[in-house]
C-alpha cells in the first residue's frame, strides 16, 4: 500500500509539472494579452487591434483566431520576470503622474499610431480604432448644446493625407471648455514645440475607472485653446471645472472657426508614456468621443460599425449653464455647458 501511494503521489507531481509546463508554453505573449477581451487564451479577428495584414499572416490555419503557437517564436519567449501561468493583480490605482513611464518603452501594438498618426498608414490608424463609427449624439430634450461638425475618423481637412484623430466641436471664441470627468492633468503644451503643433495649445487628463464608473482607463485630450490653461500636470480636476477658453490655436489656414478638437483614448492599463510630445497609454487605442456615453458595450470602433443605426445613437449627459446636470448620477459629461431652450 505504501509503494502504491508513493506511485500515486509521483504521478500527480509529474502531471502537475506537465500542466505547468504546457501553460507556460501556450500562454499568449505578454504584449498581446490585453487584446484577449474574453479571456479564452486566443485572439479573434474582432479582438485584434494590430494591422489586418499581420493578423492574416500569423493566422496559419485561417480559422479567424490567433493562438499562442501561431505567434512568431521571438514573441513566444516567456518573460523570466512575469510567468504567463498566473499574473499578480495590480492594486487599485489613482490617476496621476505616478503612472508615467519615465524613460521606459510604452507597450502595445498601437503606440506609434497614437504617437505619430501623421506618419502612419490609414490602415494602421483604423486598426488602432481611428475610423468613422457612425455614432450619433442625442442631447437632452430642451437643451441647446454645441454639437460636432467634423467627426472622428473621417479624412482630415488639413494639409496632410491622414485621418481625423478627434471630434471637432465649434463654439464661439473664449467659450469655456470644461472637464468631462474627474481626473488629473498629465500633460499641457502651448503648441510651440514637439511634433503635434497642429493641435495648438492642449491639455490631457487621465481618468481612472473610479473617476468615470467605466471599466477602463480614459484619456481626454482637449486642443486649440485660445489661451494656455492655468492647470499644471499633477493637479486634480473635477468634472465641470473650466479648463480654459475655446480658440483656434494651431489650426492651419484662416477659414476654420474656433473649435474644440476632442480626442479620446482608452486602455486596460494605468501606465502611460510620452512619444513625440504626445501622451501614449500603454496598450491604448482610440475611440470615437461620443461613444463614451454608451450605457453598454461595445465601445470599440470596429464593433460599433457593425451595429444597426438605431443602436448607434448615444444619449449625452450635459452640465447646464447654471451648473445643474441633465443626469444627476452621471460621471461623464459633454465638454461645453449647454443652455436651455
Amino acid at each position: 500500500m505504501k509503494n502504491f501511494n508513493q506511485k500515486i503521489i509521483l504521478a500527480i507531481l509529474v502531471v502537475g509539472q506537465s500542466v505547468f509546463a504546457q501553460a507556460q508554453e501556450v500562454g499568449l505573449p505578454e504584449r498581446f494579452r490585453m487584446m484577449d477581451r474574453d479571456g479564452d487564451g486566443r485572439i479573434s479577428r474582432a479582438e485584434w487591434k494590430g494591422p489586418v495584414e499581420r493578423f492574416e499572416q500569423w493566422d496559419a490555419n485561417k480559422d479567424g483566431f490567433l493562438e499562442p503557437k501561431e505567434f512568431p517564436p521571438a514573441l513566444r519567449q516567456q518573460s523570466k520576470e512575469e510567468p504567463s501561468v498566473t499574473k499578480q493583480v495590480s492594486p487599485v490605482k489613482s490617476a496621476g503622474m505616478s503612472n508615467l513611464i519615465e524613460g521606459g518603452s510604452v507597450k502595445g501594438p498601437h503606440r506609434r499610431a497614437i504617437g505619430f498618426p501623421g506618419g502612419i498608414s490609414k490602415e494602421d490608424l483604423r486598426a488602432a480604432g481611428m475610423d468613422v463609427s457612425g455614432v450619433a449624439t442625442v442631447f437632452p430634450d430642451g437643451s441647446k448644446c454645441f454639437g460636432i461638425d467634423h467627426v472622428f475618423g473621417e479624412q482630415w481637412q488639413g494639409p496632410a493625407d491622414t485621418l481625423h484623430s478627434g471630434a471637432d466641436i465649434p463654439a464661439p471664441l473664449d467659450t469655456p471648455i470644461i472637464a468631462m470627468a474627474n481626473g488629473v492633468v498629465i500633460f499641457k503644451s502651448d503648441g510651440m514645440v514637439g511634433g503635434r503643433k497642429s493641435r495648438g495649445t492642449q491639455i490631457v487628463l487621465q481618468h481612472s475607472p473610479a473617476d468615470t464608473g467605466l471599466p477602463f482607463w480614459l484619456y481626454t485630450l482637449y486642443s486649440h485653446f485660445n489661451k494656455v490653461p492655468v492647470w499644471e500636470p499633477g493637479q486634480h480636476v473635477k468634472m465641470g471645472e473650466v479648463l480654459g477658453p475655446n480658440g483656434r490655436s494651431g489650426v492651419p489656414g484662416n477659414r476654420r472657426e474656433p473649435h474644440l478638437h476632442l480626442t479620446m483614448l482608452i486602455s486596460d492599463s494605468a501606465s502611460f508614456g510620452m512619444i513625440n510630445e504626445t501622451v501614449v497609454p500603454e496598450f491604448g487605442r482610440f475611440i470615437d468621443p461620443p461613444a463614451i456615453f454608451r450605457d453598454k458595450p461595445p465601445i470599440d470602433t470596429a464593433e460599433l460599425k457593425k451595429l444597426p443605426a438605431d443602436q448607434r445613437k448615444v444619449h449625452v449627459a450635459v452640465m447646464y449653464e447654471d451648473g445643474g446636470l441633465s443626469a444627476p448620477s452621471s460621471k461623464v459629461i459633454w465638454p461645453f455647458r449647454c443652455g436651455k431652450r
